[in-house]
């Protein structure tokens, strides 16, 4: 038996958490400090226990008692949910050894015999074992104990020795000693989460929301109390696939064509004359593209219909009634400003242009493979489509409709619009949404987007719980280091707020501070930095407009990744289109969109400066040019031949040759390829690719292996 400690952040990324406020994580905190206290007094096992279950049950309120020989456990609905094996602090004999990354104990044997015990009596709603002190908990998901010990036959023959007498000793310590000596022989992997709660109240004092989250209900009973909305609609996702033209590989996660008619892929392929196989990056980037952009438009539509700035829908066969319209929606319209349009539906003249390459013809719609030209064919329903579960969808399409088959652009419209594109204010406060099965929201978006351009690009979408700690916890630190190195000597925010006396002055320091996401997928991570940057602004009394005076009678806040804001009186401030520009609600829009904006454009000029430094560098570069082309080549052949190369030497070997392709010094790479080499030479990544894990030799020479079959991948 072999055991991985996996870290808290990779724990928590399975389950659905919100991060709490300030003041649950202060009572948490006095709440933890009161355990250890507590426990420190007296030294005995069942004093401990019983402080670890009126600590969960304060805290929790956790159903904590004891079952049996079972030292505690968490029950729900009268019965065991979560098994305790509790030792004393100072009995660390019987308890995991430090630092062992193991975890075989005395703690751990008997663990193993009260869940059998309670897989004999029927419950299989067990979710978490947990091997604990009061100031350690080792968390193992009870999966593990299922695959690897009742399903072990030399373990459950041990047991039934020790419960049926059917051995010549049934005692427990017998029991111990045969699985003792059974674990060495099981091959596969137990992972676990430790969590030293002394540590991180004396050292990691950030972590402590995570601590809170990761003992809440949500995460040790594997409750669903609420949805986040940043969580991958599987059923939206699985539609949305079937409509494109595509399916997902189920053993590798890789994304292929279907073969269903009149789909998206379908219709490319047929217009264009695209072989779907030998095609098949060039279709899909079609569609990556063509989906991005009405997906976008989607959401779009929802919030301007939220904003009152348009009454009706328009991704609609009213107004778009065929492709060749949604074409001119794309380049005529939201990518032309408002006095260049030329003859454009009055319909369509609300829609506002939007400043983006997302509505520039890419290359292959330079060549002339443009939307316009597909057709809109029958295209028959999703087996599992949400819209077979709407009367009215029924009532006009498949009532007399035996075929169940639509046109594909307005079988797309009808899809989209059975979701709910918008998160209200309220549904941000309470972090709720009562028809969350249908709410699809910018993050969700971000999934998908991930889903697709991970295929192809290796983009990865980081959840918000976790891009919203990382910015909470760093950005802080360094506005106030920026502001120190000007003269400011603040501990903490509110004494920088109390500090600052020249807000124009303050407003520069502040500006001058820059957040670079070098892997920038979804642009999720950044989204989330600004949202705490402009935070921050506002808890400095730095939030002005554009003529420089500050926002008063307001209130922001930072919820489910977004910016809630409230009014003097605390009520939410839902942003409506303004009968005039002078309204209150108008006032405080600007100001916040001119405060996005000063903070995003002062870091668009520094990546204007970072994009001509590169530019000069590789001019530099070109000078010598026999070397540079050597050092090209020789990276390209290690690569090419090599038997086994390490992570670090393939990076670096990677970094040259892309040079290479950018300079055109390698034509036989594309982008693509280079983006797989990075991509699938990671570890993680390359474990999932190839369905294995591997020790660190084998893992450098099916690295080689990898990069070979890449690299000549036709």
């Amino acid at each position: 038996m072999k055991y991985k400690e996996i870290s808290l952040n990779k724990f928590l990324s399975n389950f659905q958490i919100s991060m709490p406020n300030e003041q649950i994580i202060l009572n948490f905190s006095k709440e933890l400090k009161k355990l250890l206290e507590n426990t420190n007094k007296e030294d005995s096992e069942e004093y401990q226990k019983n402080e670890i279950g009126k600590f969960l049950n304060k805290v929790f309120e956790y159903d904590c008692n004891v079952k049996n020989k079972i030292d505690l456990a968490i029950y729900e609905d009268n019965q065991v949910r979560i098994i305790f094996e509790a030792k004393s602090v100072i009995n660390k004999s019987e308890f995991v050894k430090e630092n062992s990354n193991n975890l075989e104990s005395k703690a751990f044997y008997e663990s193993i015999l009260y869940f059998l015990r309670e897989i004999k009596t029927g419950n299989n709603n067990i979710t978490f074992i947990i091997l604990a002190t009061a100031e350690v908990f080792y968390i193992i998901d009870s999966k593990s104990y299922l695959n690897n010990f009742y399903k072990n036959k030399d373990i459950i023959k041990a047991f039934k020795n020790c419960e049926e007498n059917g051995g010549t000793d049934s005692s427990t310590t017998k029991f111990y000693e045969e699985v003792k000596n059974i674990l060495p022989k099981i091959e596969n992997e137990i992972y676990y989460l430790c969590v030293d709660f002394k540590n991180i109240l004396n050292n990691e004092f950030d972590k402590l929301g995570l601590l809170y989250s990761l003992l809440s209900p949500q995460v040790l009973l594997k409750r669903n109390t609420y949805i986040d909305a940043n969580t991958l609609n599987v059923e939206f996702y699985n539609e949305l696939l079937y409509i494109l033209g595509l399916k997902e590989n189920k053993e590798n996660g890789k994304i292929e064509y279907s073969d269903i008619k009149n789909t998206f892929y379908d219709s490319i392929s047929k217009t264009f004359k695209l072989d779907k196989d030998n095609n098949f990056e060039e279709i899909f980037s079609l569609l990556i593209t063509w989906n991005n952009r009405i997906l976008f438009l989607r959401l779009l539509e929802s919030m301007l219909l939220s904003f009152e700035h348009i009454e009706k829908p328009f991704l609609d066969l009213e107004y778009l009634p065929d492709f060749n319209n949604l074409n001119i929606l794309f380049f005529e319209i939201l990518a032309k400003k408002e006095n260049e349009r030329e003859n454009i539906s009055k319909k369509l003249e609300i829609i506002p242009y939007l400043n983006s390459s997302l509505f520039e013809k890419k290359e292959l719609e330079r060549e002339g493979k443009e939307i316009q030209f597909l057709q809109s064919n029958n295209l028959k329903i999703y087996q599992h489509s949400i819209l077979k579960r709407d009367k009215n969808f029924n009532n006009k399409y498949l009532k007399n409709n035996k075929s169940e088959e639509i046109p594909l652009l307005e079988y797309l419209f009808a899809f989209l619009h059975a979701y709910d594109f918008t998160t209200t204010s309220q549904d941000l406060q309470n972090n709720i949404k009562t028809n969350y099965d249908k709410l699809i929201n910018s993050a969700v978006l971000g999934l998908i987007f991930e889903k697709f351009n991970g295929y192809k690009d290796g983009s990865f979408y980081t959840p918000s719980f976790i891009t919203n700690y990382i910015s909470a916890t760093s950005i802080q630190k360094i506005v106030l280091n920026k502001f120190n190195e000007e003269g400011y000597k603040a501990k903490n925010i509110n004494e920088l707020y109390n500090a600052i006396d020249d807000i124009k002055e303050a407003n520069r320091i502040f500006n001058e501070i820059r957040i670079c996401d070098p892997a920038v997928g979804s642009g999720h991570f950044l989204v989330s930095a600004l949202n705490e940057l402009l935070l921050i602004k506002y808890n400095l009394g730095l939030l002005i407009d554009e003529d420089g005076r500050k926002l008063k009678d307001i209130k922001l806040e930072l919820k489910n990744d977004e910016i809630v804001i409230r009014d003097s009186e605390n009520n939410i401030h839902n942003y409506k289109r303004p009968k005039h520009e002078n309204t209150d609600s108008h006032k405080i829009q600007q100001t916040i969109f001119f405060a996005k904006k000063e903070i995003i454009e002062n870091i668009k000029v520094v990546t204007e400066k970072l994009i001509e430094q590169e530019r000069k560098a590789r001019k530099f570069l070109a000078k010598d040019t026999i070397d540079l082309e050597d050092t090209i080549y020789r990276s390209y052949g290690v690569l090419n031949n090599c038997r086994k190369i390490s992570l670090e030497e393939a990076q670096k070997l990677i970094s040259n040759v892309k040079m290479g392709t950018d300079l055109g010094v390698l034509p036989e790479l594309n982008d693509r390829k280079i983006q797989q080499l990075i991509l699938y030479t990671k570890p993680a990544n390359m474990q999932k690719y190839l369905g294995q894990q591997y020790e660190a030799l084998e893992r450098d020479i099916k690295r080689a292996e990898v990069i070979k079959k890449i690299i000549n991948e036709k």
